[in-house]
């Protein structure tokens, strides 16, 4: 997996439509709202991880609107699907290691 692939993955999934810009605009809110409010460690760390499933959830249903050819893209190739792939491994492992830092932060 290389990095520039998760990064189209993600860039595909910010176009795919309202969805995917509703995702990342509510993603922001939560995040902004949550440094507002004065989150602890553990709250931050169920909200990254709620987060991260929300993202990986968008991501396979890209990947599943692509291979039925139900999707209403213009960038249904077989290269999308490696590079939705891509951005779900990418998203675990910044997830994983955002939930990292929170735990063993001092």
């Amino acid at each position: 997996m290389s990095v520039n692939s998760g990064l189209n993955g993600i860039s595909l999934l910010l176009m795919q439509g309202l969805a995917g810009k509703l995702l990342g605009l509510l993603s922001l809110a939560a995040l902004g709202l949550a440094v507002l409010v004065g989150l602890d460690g553990v709250e931050w760390a169920l909200l990254v991880i709620a987060l991260g499933l929300c993202w990986l959830a968008q991501l396979v249903n890209g990947v599943a609107e692509v291979l039925l050819g139900s999707a209403e893209l213009a960038f249904t190739r077989p290269k999308d699907i490696a590079d939705y792939s891509a951005a779900m491994l990418l998203i675990s492992r910044f997830v994983a290691a955002l939930l990292i830092a929170i735990i063993f932060w001092p």
